[in-house]
């Protein structure tokens, strides 16, 4: 738990610090991508651009996963990808 400044903020050194133990950044493996790509899918399957450019919500659904992977395949391609997880976690 983050405690608070005395005016009631968070500090800058107290974000920081609660940020580094919850989170952990790995390389994407493309063992990975799939996952990552659905969870994408799933972040912005309801965000506005989406939804307008895909109006239909189940082909949006199938649609998001698909094209997420391309843009994961073709950064990888590209360079490296990193991924966040909480608490070190790797699965």
């Amino acid at each position: 738990m983050t405690e608070r400044g005395g005016e009631g903020r968070l500090s800058s050194e107290d974000s920081q610090e609660s940020i580094s133990e919850a989170l952990s950044v790995h390389r994407l493996t493309c063992e990975r991508l799939g996952e990552a790509a659905d969870l994408l899918a799933r972040c912005f399957h309801d965000n506005l651009n989406f939804v307008d450019l895909i109006p239909d919500e189940r082909a949006r659904s199938r649609v998001l996963p698909r094209m997420f992977a391309a843009g994961l395949r073709e950064a990888l391609g590209s360079g490296h990808v990193y991924a966040a997880t909480r608490g070190g976690a790797t699965t």
